[in-house]
């Protein structure tokens, strides 16, 4: 969504929100402060995935998913 972007911490299993407009380096996790966009980036994203077959936050699906794009 232009300026948000969404991760998933796979090692905290926590999402994490950065407004890239701001803090161009994602220093700093607003998430708790915005869980409203947080929620609808993440729900877009598992929407996505689940369309594109991607199960969940498996990287090796989405590194083998994306080598294929290229």
């Amino acid at each position: 969504d232009g300026q948000w972007k969404a991760v998933f911490d796979q090692q905290d299993k926590q999402w994490m929100l950065f407004d890239l407009h701001d803090d161009p380096f994602e220093e700093n996790d607003i998430a708790n402060t915005n869980t409203q966009r947080l929620t609808s980036l993440s729900t877009a994203w598992e929407a996505w995935s689940k369309e594109m077959g991607i199960d969940g936050f498996d990287l090796r699906t989405l590194r083998k998913y994306y080598s294929s794009e290229r």
